[in-house]
């Protein structure tokens, strides 16, 4: 087989360590009393079904915002070989209706992969860390998340690596002609992985002396002096519409950094030591590491060095960060790094 194919006999309903399942058993202790039939699930998505009746693979990661993104990946590799008929099981499905990476997109359930079970489709289950949670950690791949993501996809070859997402006029009307996006503010769902919410505000205040700020989030998080609040009043295509039409975007490692580069904005993206740039950052990005023994550690919510690695990272240091990206005037696209697996 050429080292650039597509292998299907790799994919299928597989959890880390469990081998090869299938719908029925996926869902364990929470399996419904009865699974639906064929036909009752055709009646049921019949206006998803309408335009691609045949479901040939489902890409499912049951992950946050940002591994969905980066799930665009595999698709494009896959189409890239030839695959068609490319579906995405996702909590956001309405955000990716229309994506060219996908012929359909259908809710998480177990509805979904039942039906593409009934209808003779493959699941591809791309994770890229297996979670230790009696050690709060994760073991982490030994490459590019991306590149894991593709691997376990049944992938192999030269492998781009970014996520793609198309946007088609969804940008919010309060934006300013010329601004930086700012987003993150310490509300992660791995802790690990925030910075704190007093040094952004901070940085917000060095950066609003020079830049136009637009704030992108969820609501609950505090509010940064002096930008345009857009925290809660975007859905993903919004959001990817902002990012698109900013300068560049500053934020935590998470769902905004990999929507960001998935529209070419250039980001400059705060680290810290939870996981290393070379595991899941973006060649064009700016990326802002605290230098401590034990990093990378992966660990996903208490820190037994009290965010040792965070404390190393200043906003001084991150305004200087945004000034010198600007200053590199990047041109989009943006450049990407690829590797062979």
């Amino acid at each position: 087989m050429s080292k650039d194919l597509w292998n299907p006999d790799r994919c299928n309903f597989e959890a880390p360590g469990t081998g090869l399942i299938n719908a029925a058993d996926w869902y364990g202790a929470a399996r419904p009393p009865s699974f639906p039939s064929e036909g009752d699930l055709r009646t049921r998505f019949s206006a998803e079904l309408k335009a691609h009746p045949k479901i040939e693979l489902l890409i499912s990661h049951k992950g946050g915002m940002g591994d969905t993104v980066m799930c665009s990946t595999v698709a494009h590799e896959l189409r890239r070989r030839g695959v068609r008929n490319i579906w995405l099981e996702t909590r956001w499905a309405r955000d990716f209706q229309g994506q060219p990476g996908f012929d359909g997109v259908l809710p998480e359930s177990y509805e979904t992969e039942w039906l593409t079970e009934k209808l003779g489709g493959r699941i591809v289950y791309p994770a890229y860390a297996r979670a230790l949670p009696q050690e709060d950690r994760e073991i982490p791949p030994a490459g590019h998340i991306l590149g894991e993501m593709c691997r376990r996809s049944g992938l192999s070859g030269e492998i781009t690596l970014r996520p793609y997402f198309a946007v088609s006029g969804e940008a919010a009307p309060e934006l300013p002609r010329d601004f930086i996006a700012i987003g993150g503010l310490g509300d992660h769902a791995v802790p690990t992985k925030n910075w704190f919410a007093d040094r952004f505000q901070a940085l917000a205040a060095l950066l609003g002396k020079e830049f136009q700020l637009v704030q992108l989030g969820a609501k609950a998080q505090p509010l940064l002096a002096g930008a345009v609040d857009l925290r809660g009043r975007t859905d993903l295509r919004q959001a990817a519409g902002v990012l698109q039409k900013a300068r560049c975007f500053v934020g935590e490692v998470g769902g905004l950094m990999h929507l960001a580069r998935a529209v070419d904005c250039p980001s400059v993206v705060i680290y810290g030591g939870r996981e290393a740039p070379r595991q899941s950052g973006y060649a064009a990005n700016i990326n802002l590491v605290g230098q401590v023994p034990c990093a990378p550690c992966w660990i996903i919510k208490k820190c037994p060095h009290d965010m040792a690695c965070m404390e190393l990272i200043h906003p001084a240091g991150v305004f200087a960060a945004v000034k010198e990206l600007l200053g590199r005037s990047p041109s989009r696209p943006l450049a990407a790094e690829k590797i062979d697996l």
